[in-house]
């Protein structure tokens, strides 16, 4: 190990060293994105001591408040499901317990806006009756086959787009 690499891995984390001139705008953008990602951290901060109580922090909690614990893109679930002779949905992993949990993935917001239209999935009232039963306001299902198989799924590489 070089004397003077707790200095370089130190300067890249802290910022010590300028950047080089070529790269300060860059430098510049990424040390912004840092200021509002704690910015944000700071609005959700949590009172420990206070537990779960309203005064626990600077917000009131409400219905439409969220407190992210991850500062990355939205995501949306989407639920592998196969119709049965009846037409209704049915979970890819066939168990007893959590069996929807279990056929449940999450993909970027951006992913599945530009991907959706690819896939098979159920009209809009029976995406309606699944989101209700489920309690999963904004879940969304794509269609497989009964052995799990799709052009845009496989067992072995997942939901492809």
């Amino acid at each position: 190990m070089p004397d003077n690499a707790r200095a370089l891995v130190d300067g890249v984390y802290e910022q010590k060293i300028a950047a080089p001139a070529g790269l300060q705008t860059i430098s510049d953008v990424a040390f912004g994105k840092v200021l509002s990602q704690r910015s944000v951290a700071a609005q959700n901060l949590l009172r420990y001591d206070l537990g779960y109580d309203r005064e626990a922090s600077d917000f009131l909690w409400d219905k439409d408040r969220e407190f992210s614990t991850r500062l990355g893109e939205e995501s949306v679930d989407v639920y592998l499901a196969r119709k049965d002779i009846d037409g209704q949905l049915r979970p890819l992993v066939d168990e007893i317990d959590f069996c929807w949990e279990k056929s449940r993935l999450s993909v970027r917001k951006s992913w599945w806006q530009k991907n959706s239209g690819t896939f098979q999935c159920p009209d809009e009232e029976t995406l309606a009756c699944f989101r209700k039963r489920h309690h999963r306001p904004s879940g969304q299902v794509v269609l497989v086959s009964d052995a799990g198989e799709a052009s845009y799924y496989s067992k072995h590489f997942g939901l492809v787009g």
